[in-house]
């Protein structure tokens, strides 16, 4: 077995998903996976910090920031993301923003961050 041959790729494009249909939409997001050196060092930087907090208290609010800062971080770029008819031009700002208001693509893009299978294109 050559190893080499399942090696996952560290980025991948998702396309959107309608919320309620499932249909595919015209927009896609480009995102790093959870095995790429982006999505680990932005693991690392958030347990720097919580351990630099020392705080034992559970915190809902901070964790849902973190968990769409880290969303943000792995995020590439997309194409085909507008409001109204403005294009959102990609930022890490502007994917913190994206994923804060609609929460039906953070979804979408952490189930896909988190699964391993999409990262492997040949398998």
């Amino acid at each position: 077995m050559d190893l080499l041959q399942l090696l996952p790729v560290d980025s991948i494009a998702i396309k959107l998903k309608h919320p309620v249909t499932g249909d595919e939409l015209d927009a896609t997001i480009n995102v790093f996976g959870k095995d790429s050196s982006v999505f680990q060092n932005a693991i690392k930087q958030r347990a720097k910090a919580q351990i630099a907090r020392k705080s034992k208290d559970i915190d809902l609010e901070s964790n849902e920031k973190d968990s769409i800062e880290l969303l943000a971080d792995c995020t590439q770029g997309w194409s085909g993301i507008a409001e109204g008819s403005k294009e959102i031009v990609f930022s890490r700002d502007a994917a913190i923003a994206l994923y804060t208001k609609y929460k039906w693509i953070r979804e979408q893009i952490d189930i896909a961050i988190g699964d391993r299978a999409n990262f492997f294109i040949n398998a």
